[in-house]
Protein backbone atom coordinates (compact mmCIF):
# COMPACT_ATOMS: atom_id res chain seq x y z
CA UNK A 1 0.00 0.00 0.00
CA UNK A 2 1.53 3.36 -1.15
CA UNK A 3 1.55 6.59 0.44
CA UNK A 4 -0.99 7.90 -1.63
CA UNK A 5 -3.54 4.73 -0.64
CA UNK A 6 -2.98 5.60 3.16
CA UNK A 7 -4.19 8.99 2.61
CA UNK A 8 -7.29 7.93 0.80
CA UNK A 9 -8.47 5.50 3.25
CA UNK A 10 -7.56 8.09 6.06
CA UNK A 11 -10.02 10.63 4.57
CA UNK A 12 -12.19 7.92 4.33
CA UNK A 13 -12.35 6.59 7.36
CA UNK A 14 -12.51 10.34 8.72
CA UNK A 15 -15.48 10.90 6.64
CA UNK A 16 -17.24 7.55 7.93
CA UNK A 17 -16.54 8.56 11.15
CA UNK A 18 -17.42 12.29 11.66
CA UNK A 19 -19.21 12.80 8.50
CA UNK A 20 -21.90 10.96 8.22
CA UNK A 21 -25.34 10.58 10.36
CA UNK A 22 -26.60 7.07 10.38
CA UNK A 23 -29.71 6.68 12.72
CA UNK A 24 -30.75 3.36 11.08
CA UNK A 25 -30.05 0.43 13.28
CA UNK A 26 -28.05 -2.59 11.17
CA UNK A 27 -25.66 -4.78 11.90
CA UNK A 28 -22.62 -2.81 11.14
CA UNK A 29 -22.11 0.48 12.94
CA UNK A 30 -20.70 2.70 10.18
CA UNK A 31 -18.56 5.05 12.72
CA UNK A 32 -16.71 1.72 13.98
CA UNK A 33 -15.95 0.92 9.96
CA UNK A 34 -14.35 4.43 9.93
CA UNK A 35 -12.39 3.63 13.07
CA UNK A 36 -10.82 0.66 11.32
CA UNK A 37 -10.32 1.83 7.94
CA UNK A 38 -8.67 5.30 9.48
CA UNK A 39 -5.89 3.04 11.39
CA UNK A 40 -5.61 0.64 8.50
CA UNK A 41 -5.10 3.69 6.63
CA UNK A 42 -2.33 5.35 9.54
CA UNK A 43 -0.33 1.66 9.77
CA UNK A 44 -0.22 1.48 5.51
CA UNK A 45 1.26 5.15 5.54
CA UNK A 46 3.44 4.80 8.86
CA UNK A 47 4.51 1.11 7.26
CA UNK A 48 5.09 3.10 3.91
CA UNK A 49 7.06 5.80 5.64
CA UNK A 50 9.50 3.42 7.75
CA UNK A 51 10.21 1.14 4.34
CA UNK A 52 10.84 3.59 1.79
CA UNK A 53 13.03 5.94 3.71
CA UNK A 54 16.79 5.28 3.75
CA UNK A 55 18.27 3.58 6.29
CA UNK A 56 21.40 5.40 6.63
CA UNK A 57 22.07 9.15 6.09
CA UNK A 58 23.17 10.31 3.15
CA UNK A 59 26.76 11.27 2.47
CA UNK A 60 27.56 14.44 0.77
CA UNK A 61 29.22 13.51 -3.29
CA UNK A 62 32.81 14.03 -3.31
CA UNK A 63 34.09 16.59 -5.68
CA UNK A 64 35.93 15.52 -8.64
CA UNK A 65 39.43 16.20 -8.84
CA UNK A 66 41.55 16.44 -11.82
CA UNK A 67 45.43 16.36 -11.26
CA UNK A 68 46.89 19.76 -12.97
CA UNK A 69 48.46 19.49 -16.11
CA UNK A 70 52.38 19.37 -16.48
CA UNK A 71 53.56 23.04 -16.81
CA UNK A 72 54.71 23.13 -20.86
CA UNK A 73 57.82 24.90 -22.30
CA UNK A 74 57.16 27.96 -23.79
CA UNK A 75 59.31 28.19 -27.02
CA UNK A 76 59.29 31.24 -29.04
CA UNK A 77 58.90 30.62 -33.28
CA UNK A 78 62.98 31.07 -33.80
CA UNK A 79 63.11 28.10 -31.30
CA UNK A 80 60.42 26.44 -32.76
CA UNK A 81 62.36 26.71 -36.26
CA UNK A 82 66.05 25.88 -35.23
CA UNK A 83 64.47 22.40 -34.03
CA UNK A 84 64.18 21.22 -37.36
Amino acid sequence: MGIGVSIFLLAAGAILTFAVDVSASSVINVHTVGIIIMAAGGLGLLTSLIIFTPRRPRQPAQPIVTPPSPPTSRTTPEEFSRRD
